[in-house]
């Protein structure tokens, strides 16, 4: 289990949030694009999706059980889950997460689909027109996929606290074994840790950021939680650091 080794506090003095009943993201309503299109495009077509709407836009992920329940789909979807944190896949793995949930968030397996050979690269998900869960990879993939969008309600500014986290990993697992699957990252040059937390904390589809304390050079991980590429890794590859947001939430709060 990861140690805190540093923590860094932000402060920011704007806080939306959106409907949540139970502790659980309530989607106002959904759309499904059919276009077929890269992971990391989609994840960004359903969050600008979303500001269009001046909603909060996102992946359906588990959600989209219900949503499949009511709609006919004739093309494979992708779908918000991923084993995106650990370094490559294999059978019986429960590590499996909703992209839209805290990383900390109950994990889960997913049954091998009959017939098809695993490949370890495989580490995000589609769901089949056959209506079955199945492994997929980002360098191959372009599917049809479906966003949810959730009412941001208006608060007073306030005030607000964010908790960054250091965590005490060996650097030799921070990034994936194999590109076949990447997330989505942002790259920025000469940037302090800092600046980088700051960054992040004002933006919400940051998940977590990685900081290279020889380049200096901050990554910061998009729309769901990932390790690094191995090619941004090997770049001073026992210099980065992963820093995580333990209480990063779709209603901004952290509550």
């Amino acid at each position: 289990m990861p140690t805190i080794l540093q923590t860094l506090t932000i402060i920011s003095f704007f806080s939306p949030r959106i409907v949540c009943i139970n502790n659980s993201i309530v989607s106002t309503n959904t759309e499904l694009v059919l276009n077929r299109t890269e992971y990391c495009k989609a994840h960004r077509e359903c969050f600008l999706k979303g500001q269009s709407k001046k909603m909060i836009g996102y992946m359906l992920g588990e959600e989209v059980f219900n949503f499949l329940s009511k709609n006919a789909v004739t093309s494979d979807l992708w779908i918000n889950l991923h084993v995106l944190l650990e370094q490559t896949n294999k059978s019986g793995l429960k590590k499996w997460i909703y992209g839209e949930k805290n990383s900390g968030a109950t994990k889960r397996g997913i049954q091998d689909v009959t017939g098809k050979q695993l490949n370890r690269g495989d580490r995000v998900a589609i769901f089949t027109t056959k209506r079955q869960i199945a492994r997929a990879n980002t360098i191959n993939g372009n599917y049809a996929f479906a966003c949810a969008f959730s009412s941001i309600s208006s608060t007073i500014p306030t005030t607000r606290h964010e908790l960054f986290r250091q965590q005490l990993i060996g650097s030799s697992k921070l990034y994936a074994f194999s590109d076949d699957t990447k997330g989505c990252f942002e790259k920025y040059l000469y940037f302090t840790k800092i600046e980088c937390a700051l960054k992040c904390h004002l933006d919400m589809v940051c998940r977590s950021f990685y900081f290279n304390t020889v380049s200096p050079t901050c990554i910061h991980a998009l729309y769901v939680d990932s390790l690094l590429t191995r090619s941004h890794w090997q770049t001073n590859s026992k210099s980065w650091q992963r820093i995580s947001r333990p209480t990063w939430s779709l209603r901004k709060d952290g509550n």
